[in-house]
C-alpha cells in the first residue's frame, strides 16, 4: 500500500493503474518469476532450495507477503511439494528464538514437511 500511496503522490498514474490491476488479479504481477524459475530448473535439471520469509508482521526490514494471504499459502504448498524448502528467518526473530520457532512451525504446517534448512547471514 505504501508503494501505491507513493505512486499517487508522485502522480505516476500508469503505475497506480498497473498496481491496482495486479492487486485485483486482472494483470500478472511483473515481479512474479516463479513460472520462469520452474522452467529454468526443469531445463537445467536443477534441484534448488526455496527459502520463505514468513514473518508474522512487517516491521523494520521484514517486507514479506502476509502469511495469511491464501495465494502465498498456495505458493508455499506448491514449492514444498516440488522442491526442498527452508525458512528465511525474519529480522525480528534474530533476537527472539521463540519467534523463530513459530516461523519454522508455521512453515512446517503449511508445507507438511519437517523444516531443517535455514538461511544464515554471516558477518565478514
Amino acid at each position: 500500500m505504501r508503494g501505491m500511496v507513493r505512486s499517487i503522490v508522485n502522480g505516476e498514474w500508469s503505475v497506480v493503474r498497473e498496481r491496482w490491476q495486479v492487486l485485483r488479479e486482472k494483470k500478472k504481477d511483473p515481479f512474479d518469476c516463479f513460472e520462469w524459475l520452474d522452467a529454468l530448473h526443469l531445463y537445467c535439471r536443477l534441484k534448488p532450495y526455496y527459502f520463505f520469509l514468513v514473518a508474522k508482521k512487517q516491521a523494520g526490514v521484514d517486507k514479506n507477503t502476509n502469511v495469511n494471504v491464501s495465494s502465498f499459502q498456495r505458493l508455499v504448498e506448491y514449492y514444498a511439494h516440488s522442491y526442498k524448502i527452508g525458512v528465511h528467518p525474519s529480522w525480528q526473530s534474530g533476537d527472539d528464538e521463540s519467534l523463530l520457532k513459530e516461523e519454522i512451525e508455521w512453515l512446517e504446517v503449511m508445507s507438511d514437511k519437517k523444516i531443517s534448512a535455514a538461511v544464515s547471514i554471516l558477518s565478514v
